[in-house]
């Protein structure tokens, strides 16, 4: 079936044959690989031991710390995470690794320290080692290779499927033209069933949401439902609505002890208008202010949906500016529907009951009390029930 991985020579020759590939990076990510560093006893199983072209360090914008990519079948390069892991506070540079690949343990030198992927990555490899190492993970490493040599006498060719190629194009290269000219290499393919697969291209973009049929068997990459997101949207819309209808009523419930100082306003001259337009802006001040005690839910919150949900939430998620936007238009929506609806009731209120004090007249028509109720529960048995049926 359709598979996300292709062969080896694939990015090689479609960069020697088409000049709209200007690079491109070649990963394979174990599924568990055995990690050792005997002087400190540190031992770990990792699912994120990845071969790796050098390239990917440029293509991707993943720093170095330290030293340099692998470039040798003796080197790895680590994450700054596994580097803490392995080494504590010293330097890890030169440092030896014990690397269990094909059910035997090898060393590797660390040759540079990276700065981990962000959270937001769909690749998220801890080791980076060279690309040709792979070949001692599937156990076809060439006897030509001296001590590593044990194994079959096989390169890595068009009859292994493993590898997630990202080519880097032209901005003016044609894509359709290119997934038609990279048809040729079907017939470098000796397996027959392989051979009937067309190749195609995909954006990084579209990786996350868009590779449903991708995900049979082991995958090395982060993907996302479309379905699952369109429910946490809702879920989190209802909240919100929860959250307004609540402040509302607690709003409504406060106006009592300023009712002379809103009757004193209009009868001054305040228009109703004027009236609004202060009540809405005092709702989105404390709309505002109440970003900072849910800033402490958010970081202790996120760490409560990693563990439960399997996500990669992170403080990174801030340094993007459609977050800030989103929150911005999040808080603008609240302060705004709240103190529309509070400062509508207000302002058509004479200024003769607001001074007399009579709450029970501000609030004779129990029909806004008794809607907004009505309108709370609703919005919360949504959920529960759609939880209770999930």
């Amino acid at each position: 079936g359709p598979n996300s991985a292709v062969q080896y020579p694939l990015a090689d020759e479609m960069k020697k044959d088409f000049p709209e590939v200007k690079d491109f990076f070649r990963i394979n990510q174990a599924n568990i690989v055995q990690v050792r560093n005997n002087k400190r006893n540190e031992y770990g199983k990792n699912q994120e031991f990845a071969f790796a072209d050098a390239s990917i360090f440029k293509i991707l914008g993943i720093k170095l710390i330290a030293g340099t990519p692998a470039k040798s079948f003796t080197d790895v390069a680590i994450s700054e995470k596994m580097a803490k892991k392995y080494f504590g506070n010293d330097p890890a540079l030169g440092e030896i690794l014990r690397v269990k690949l094909n059910n035997e343990f090898i060393d590797l030198s660390v040759s540079g320290v990276y700065k981990d992927f962000p959270a937001t990555s769909t690749l998220y490899p801890d080791f980076l080692a060279t690309i040709k190492l792979s070949e001692k993970l599937f156990g076809i490493f060439s006897t030509q290779m001296g001590e590593y040599g044990s194994g079959i006498s096989v390169k890595l060719n068009w009859d292994i499927r493993a590898f997630y190629t990202y080519v880097v194009l032209d901005k003016n290269a044609d894509k359709k033209a290119l997934v038609s000219k990279m048809q040729k290499y079907r017939e470098l393919i000796s397996n027959e069933a392989t051979r009937q697969l067309e190749y195609d291209l995909q954006p990084v973009s579209d990786i996350y949401l868009k590779s449903d049929k991708y995900l049979e068997g082991f995958h090395f990459f982060r993907a996302g439902n479309v379905t699952e997101l369109k429910y946490y949207w809702s879920l989190s819309f209802l909240i919100l609505l929860i959250s307004v209808a609540n402040y509302i009523f607690l709003t409504r419930a406060t106006t009592s002890d300023r009712i002379h100082e809103l009757g004193t306003r209009k009868v001054m001259g305040a228009s109703p208008k004027n009236l609004c337009r202060q009540i809405i802006l005092e709702s989105n001040f404390i709309t505002l202010l109440s970003l900072i005690p849910a800033s402490f839910v958010i970081d202790s919150g996120m760490a409560f949906i990693n563990t439960t949900m399997n996500k990669t939430l992170s403080n990174e998620v801030f340094s993007n500016p459609v977050m800030w936007m989103i929150l911005f238009a999040v808080v603008i929506f609240t302060g705004t529907t709240s103190g529309l609806l509070i400062g509508y009731k207000i302002s058509r209120i004479s200024p003769l009951v607001l001074l007399s004090g009579k709450t029970s007249e501000i609030s004779r028509s129990g029909k806004w009390d008794y809607s907004y109720l009505i309108f709370h529960f609703a919005i919360y048995i949504i959920p529960v029930v759609s939880v209770i049926a999930g």
